[in-house]
């Protein structure tokens, strides 16, 4: 098995940097309510984003 937590930690900048891109991305294509708390609904399919 391998530790995937200790390689996101030891590049954890380009990690960062990763995801925000891809999110930049996604994001305005994702129907979502606001959070009541901490979780977000999702309204639309998102499988085919990729």
């Amino acid at each position: 098995m391998f530790p995937v937590s200790a390689a996101i930690l030891d590049q954890i900048d380009e990690y960062r940097r990763v995801l925000e891109s891809n999110l930049k991305r996604l994001l305005p294509l994702v129907e979502r309510e606001p959070p009541p708390q901490f979780n977000v609904r999702v309204l639309n399919d998102t499988a085919d984003f990729y």
